[in-house]
């Protein structure tokens, strides 16, 4: 480190084509871009329509971020019509620089513009396949007393040579691995070549979904054409009867005090609720790298008292505290730690966000502290927040979702009431009794009889 490589073509003549697209499998992890950068590029297409003089780049992968990877397998298909069509001595160069790791190429083959073509694309801020859950966090967890309209858009540009007619989005959704409804945008009649058709259009903000029903839902994304579909895979989300986190129960990576720098360093999350409910415990999604033998306290905070990312939170608005509690070989172990609050903090209209505030003390940093986090979504800023010793609070590394969604998890009543049962209590007979539980990854059930 650090490196420049690049991998380069023959001339190549590409006078009689009205249309060119490179496409190629890759593998490519990120750490730093050129000149130690977080936010320049990494990996970049180059074309040269004169032989070599002079090169156009064209970026790729532009949002993997630092410690992030493509899937191994990963296609891509890029127009370079605007840097090759029409010429006769055509280059095509890719372009590694950086700090670190690897990008990998095969399969490389260059075809004219196909008679139908679709791709889903990055537009404003908005990912090709993004979704508003009504006006607060995107939580993957949530509870059926507190859940809110999910709302899904994409966005797409036509890469072939014909129009497309009668465009439109559908989402599909699953409930326990069962179709369960579609929602659908309206229809575009045409979309020349090369135009893009947005989220203003392909999204079902006019018919947003209510998950009222508890269970594993997934969904996925189908763009239409009268002559080319397009799908993505499914990802998931749940409704619970008493969790909610921002994360969608998937682990992509671990991140804590090895990062931040040890003792005194934190994560908050925030939390929404839409109705009265009741905070009982919080929950850790505990990664590699922890080692029993460290302490955490956690604080809940009304999202209110976070003041800035250098003033942070006001101590004298704070809810709640509990700790020190210890993380134990067991817990590292079994990557998860339950902590009750001393109080069970009630959440009414006057504190309907709050911001939950794990604080970890590693002992020198001899007993690493690592959470579990979760890369589905770029998390609403500032939902997710990290706290380096001495400096000050961040929401995250620069184009990286390396920190994003972090398992940190409310366990709450469900916005019901809670009954203590009376172990001295005379038995006055045998009764039917129905039990539900939670389980995406914790071991502790909430009993409703």
């Amino acid at each position: 480190s650090p490196h420049l490589a690049t991998l380069v073509t023959p001339m190549l003549d590409f006078s009689a084509e009205s249309g060119v697209v490179l496409n190629f499998s890759q593998y490519f992890r990120r750490f730093l871009g050129p000149g130690g950068s977080a936010a320049l590029p990494a990996s970049l297409i180059a074309v040269s329509s004169d032989n070599g003089a002079t090169y156009d780049y064209i970026p790729v992968n532009s949002a993997i971020g630092i410690n992030s990877s493509t899937s191994l397998n990963d296609r891509v298909s890029l127009d370079i019509s605007a840097f090759a069509a029409g010429k006769d001595s055509v280059r095509i160069s890719f372009h590694w620089e950086g700090d670190y790791y690897v990008w990998m190429v095969d399969d490389i083959e260059v075809t004219g513009l196909p008679a139908n073509g679709m791709e889903l694309i990055a537009l404003d801020g908005w990912d090709p396949v993004d979704w508003i859950i009504g006006d607060g966090s995107k939580m993957g967890i949530n509870t059926r007393a507190q859940v809110q309209p999910w709302a899904f858009l994409s966005s797409i540009r036509n890469t072939g040579l014909n129009a497309l007619t009668n465009v439109s989005m559908d989402v599909g959704i699953f409930l326990d691995g069962a179709p369960y409804t579609v929602l659908s945008s309206g229809v575009t009649p045409s979309l020349a070549s090369g135009d893009t058709l947005d989220y203003n259009t392909l999204n079902t903000l006019a018919s947003s979904f209510v998950p009222s029903d508890l269970g594993t839902y997934e969904f996925y994304f189908q763009l239409n054409s009268d002559s080319i579909t397009l799908n993505t895979d499914t990802l998931p989300f749940f409704t619970t009867n008493t969790l909610m986190g921002l994360d969608y129960n998937r682990w992509f990576n671990s991140i804590g005090s090895l990062n931040f720098g040890g003792d005194s360093s934190a994560i908050a999350v925030r939390i929404d609720f839409e109705t009265d409910d009741t905070l009982k415990e919080v929950y850790l999604g505990l990664g590699s790298g922890t080692a029993g033998g460290a302490n955490v306290i956690i604080e809940v905070y009304d999202s209110s008292a976070f003041t800035g990312y250098v003033s942070g939170f006001d101590k004298s608005a704070r809810l709640d505290s509990a700790g020190p509690f210890l993380i134990d070989p067991a817990d590292a172990f079994q990557g998860q730690k339950f902590i009750p609050l001393p109080n069970e903090l009630y959440l009414g209209e006057n504190n309907r966000s709050v911001y939950i505030v794990v604080w970890m003390f590693t002992n020198g940093g001899q007993f690493p502290v690592m959470i579990r986090n979760d890369q589905t979504v770029d998390a609403i800023i500032p939902t997710s927040l990290m706290h380096f010793p001495g400096q000050q609070w961040y929401t995250g590394y620069t184009n990286s979702r390396s920190f994003d969604s972090p398992w940190i998890r409310a366990v709450t009543s469900g916005g019901t009431c809670n009954l203590d049962l009376n172990p001295t209590a005379t038995v006055l007979g045998n009764y039917r009794v129905q039990i539900n539980w939670d389980d995406i990854g914790s071991s502790l059930y909430n009993v409703f009889f």
